[in-house]
């Protein structure tokens, strides 16, 4: 499954006439999994200080490490290389040379209001839960409803993506053909 992916990632840069395939490979297969990585370590070098029984032992640590450079690496260039030679997607309909011309957009539907609009749903349908939690954390409580904050986690997937829904067909119905790059 892991190499159809990355074949598919390699195949889709080219479709979008990427030409620094070496590069993308390299960002698609460091940026992420570093940053996690990275987020990991620092994270148990804390545990470590503070003497912790669930620290991660180096060793395992060190161990991870290399199979993610020996193993994941290599294979993100191999499925990037073979995706990159095979030929671009073909868009199932015809489009023009030129480009249409996008009409002028309402206030609201212009980049930064979107995002304030589309981030006040599920800010709202999850702060309550966050403030209950935060204030039974710095009152020494123990914080017992972990099967509710699993459902207002639900309900936050639910929201974002109807929130996304909604969002990308308004930018359609405005004719704005750039919707996914917003």
């Amino acid at each position: 499954k892991q190499w159809y992916q990355r074949r598919v990632r390699g195949r889709l840069y080219r479709t979008f006439k990427g030409v620094a395939w070496k590069r993308a490979a390299f960002l698609t297969s460091t940026l992420y999994p570093g940053l996690i990585s990275t987020t990991c370590f620092v994270l148990n070098f804390f545990l470590w200080h503070a003497h912790s029984s669930g620290a991660v032992p180096f060793t395992v640590m060190i161990m991870l490490l290399s199979f993610w450079v020996c193993v994941s690496l290599p294979l993100v260039f191999v499925g990037f290389f073979f995706g990159y030679r095979k030929q671009p997607f073909e868009y199932s309909v015809r489009t023009n040379k030129i480009p249409r011309p996008i009409p002028s957009q309402l206030w609201y539907m212009r980049t930064f209001p979107s995002m304030l609009l589309a981030g006040i749903l599920p800010f709202g349908a999850v702060f309550i839960e966050l403030y209950f939690i935060f204030s039974a954390i710095w009152e020494s409580q123990i914080y017992t409803l972990f099967s509710f904050l699993f459902l207002v986690y639900v309900i936050l997937v639910i929201c974002c993506a109807e929130i996304a829904v909604v969002i990308v067909y308004f930018q359609l119905c405005a004719e704005n053909y750039r919707w996914w790059w917003k």
